[in-house]
């Protein structure tokens, strides 16, 4: 087996191993890259990482379905790993495993290679759109005043709330300042009253699922953040086809309670962070 870095012009290759979004990011992001892994110059394999500071971040594993079970996902973490240590900037990996449990392959073959969960652990709520339709909740009429698309909400708006998420220190995992043209055409809401946004929801469609991206809500929203979930819940229905699954994590006790009051056919599943710490190698090298 050999490995080989997949560039813009062997990315036709291996595209049969990657999701839409991955082979996207691959095009579009000079962080990102991959490994493959060839066998009598057919691929078998494909890692993509991110190359972030001082870490790297596994993004993406797959293994050619003839090829499972022959060693080709360890032989590319291993690899991965390799490369990593040759890095003098890299002092650690990293690879979230989510919709998870503590039997998923990616997790189960990462702790054997070394690598540890992280402290912290989050749930993962995932349904189909059918079944979201199902439930008491979306089948009312909770109205949706105060809730705008963040395309229609002005850009000083934004830049007011992105301003206090930045005060209080958010970890938010969008861009900022927000900006209505990052958010179009998929859907994104904000909730709006007494002048000003006091909360939003952004779901991301991809790789043919519906991902909530973000939620947050100031304390003064009240029953907005709720309002915000009803008025996405019912865009979604109306634009995706009702086998289109929603997922999303909840990291606080807070969202899991909402979680499981907007999704209560959902079961929370653990999700995991993976990391290894890369020791400095010695003047003699190391053995792997």
């Amino acid at each position: 087996m050999e490995f080989i870095t997949v560039n813009s012009e062997l990315q036709q290759a291996f595209s049969h191993l990657l999701s839409e979004e991955i082979a996207q990011d691959l095009a579009d992001e000079p962080d990102v890259m991959a490994l493959g892994a060839v066998e009598g110059k057919r691929p078998c394999g494909v890692l993509v990482f991110a190359m972030e500071e001082t870490q790297l971040r596994l993004l993406w594993l797959c293994t050619a379905e003839e090829m499972r079970g022959r060693g080709v996902a360890r032989a590319l973490v291993r690899q991965l790993v390799r490369c990593a240590r040759l890095d003098p900037q890299a002092s650690r990996l990293l690879a979230d495993v989510p919709d998870s449990s503590p039997l998923d392959p990616v997790f189960l073959l990462l702790l054997s290679e070394g690598w540890m969960p992280s402290a912290f652990q989050l749930n993962a709520y995932t349904c189909t759109l059918a079944q979201l339709a199902e439930q008491e909740f979306w089948r009312k009429n909770m109205g949706e005043s105060g809730v705008t698309p963040i395309s229609q909400i002005p850009n000083v708006m934004l830049k007011e709330y992105s301003a206090l998420l930045d005060s209080l220190g958010e970890g938010v995992p969008v861009q900022l300042p927000l900006r209505a043209e990052d958010y179009e055409p998929d859907i994104s809401l904000g909730y709006v009253s007494e002048g000003k946004l006091q909360a939003c929801v952004l779901l991301t469609y991809r790789g043919g699922q519906l991902v909530l991206s973000y939620a947050q809500a100031q304390s003064s929203a009240g029953t907005g953040i709720a309002k915000l979930f009803y008025a996405a819940g019912k865009r979604a229905l109306a634009k995706y086809p009702p086998e289109t699954r929603l997922s999303f994590a909840a990291l606080t006790p807070a969202a899991c309670r909402l979680a499981e009051k907007l999704l209560p056919v959902c079961g929370a599943q653990p999700a995991y962070r993976m990391s290894l710490w890369l020791p400095k190698l010695t003047e003699g090298g190391t053995n792997l």
